[in-house]
């Protein structure tokens, strides 16, 4: 009775939660997108994205929000916001040809979203209210809270798909449910085709070390997960294709997507003092490091403890306890080891902290079992 009395009370402040914020940013869901699409388009056009000496300089959010009025009448994705893989602009532009609003799907995908988190949670805990609680940490997130401030950005979307990826492919391995498998590794690479692939990619690698190292009577279920990828790498990119471009021609596409993106990989490691101690090394204007205003106490605390109950995990006596969880423990360390590679926004935070609030959770769990009830003998 009383699990089930706080299960009603952590879903009723997930609702609350939800709808505080919905009704925070109520004017982004206006059906008015395409009385607005001309001043999108002719901004975009004078901006950094389109001219040397740009009169406009505009946020991501702007840009994309003109992609998904020009990708809904037919524009090439190479040649339009080129900037990030097209997935992402496609289903923003799925949402002003049903809702005349390029934010309705955001909404619709952060709820997608924890969903997703607390089914990945209830699987670990087998405990409803437990798996509540990285949903609720999420929740009160900052970063989370941005996503609907500062719309439209595309890191829901990919966040989305990792973590109903790595959902899907847990219970795939925990259940031996192979077209379940099969279908997270597919959305592992949905994610790669949000924002710019490398990204995706790492949880891609990471899903295939664990095959290797734990599961490699999976590693054919993984390999038809990959062609499933290739497939949606040419369809997402239909439009270029119909415009005469070649599939060689799309990857060399992602090459320069890649070669785009690595400028920021300078400055090592530079994303840990911005976690642990909010010093921000940025890539613009004439002071090298300034503070996050959104810097959030939880970010170092989930991280430390996701990395801390990973470390916990690994210890010899844990290894035979839910083996797929070795899989979290993966995901995490690879994705850390890629932030480390160079300057990051806290944006890039949001696909690791999910994991880490998990296992934040779990290494609680596991320090009020062995230290708390067992010694007390409760």
């Amino acid at each position: 009775m009383v699990k089930k009395i706080i299960t009603i009370v952590f879903f009723c402040i997930i609702c609350v939660r939800l709808g505080s914020l919905f009704y925070q940013n109520r004017d982004k869901y206006k059906t008015d997108y395409w009385s607005r699409y001309e001043t999108l388009k002719n901004v975009y056009g004078e901006s950094q994205y389109m001219m040397k000496d740009w009169k406009y300089w505009i946020p991501d959010e702007t840009g994309y929000a003109y992609a998904a009025g020009a990708y809904a009448k037919g524009a090439n994705p190479i040649l339009v916001e080129s900037t990030q893989p097209p997935l992402g602009k496609y289903m923003l532009a799925l949402s002003v040809s049903v809702f005349n609003n390029e934010n309705v799907i955001l909404a619709v995908s952060l709820v997608v979203l924890l969903v997703g988190l607390y089914w990945l949670s209830l699987q670990i805990f087998k405990n409803s209210a437990i798996a509540f609680l990285p949903v609720l940490l999420f929740l009160f997130d900052p970063l989370f809270a941005n996503q609907l401030t500062y719309t439209p950005l595309l890191d829901v979307f990919h966040v989305m798909f990792v973590v109903w990826g790595i959902a899907c492919i847990y219970r795939g391995l925990d259940r031996k449910a192979y077209s379940l498998f099969i279908f997270g590794v597919i959305c592992i690479g949905f994610s790669m085709f949000v924002k710019v692939w490398v990204s995706g990619m790492v949880f891609l690698l990471a899903i295939g070390l664990y095959i290797l190292l734990r599961k490699r009577d999976y590693l054919k279920y993984f390999i038809v997960g990959c062609l499933g990828i290739s497939v949606v790498l040419l369809a997402v990119y239909t439009q270029t294709v119909i415009s005469g471009y070649s599939p060689i021609d799309i990857l060399k596409v992602q090459k320069w997507l890649l070669w785009y993106h690595q400028s920021k990989f300078i400055d090592a490691g530079t994303i840990w003092p911005l976690v642990f101690l909010n010093q921000w090394h940025v890539w613009w204007g004439n002071v090298p490091i300034i503070r996050d205003a959104n810097w959030y106490i939880g970010w170092p605390i989930s991280i430390a403890g996701g990395a801390m109950g990973s470390l916990v995990y690994l210890l010899p006596s844990k290894k035979k306890r839910s083996p797929a969880l070795f899989l979290i423990v993966i995901v995490i360390f690879g994705y850390a080891a890629y932030l480390s590679l160079g300057q990051a926004s806290a944006r890039y935070l949001l696909p690791l902290l999910p994991f880490c609030y998990v296992m934040t959770v779990w290494l609680i769990i596991w320090i009020g079992y062995r230290y708390i009830l067992k010694r007390g003998n409760v």
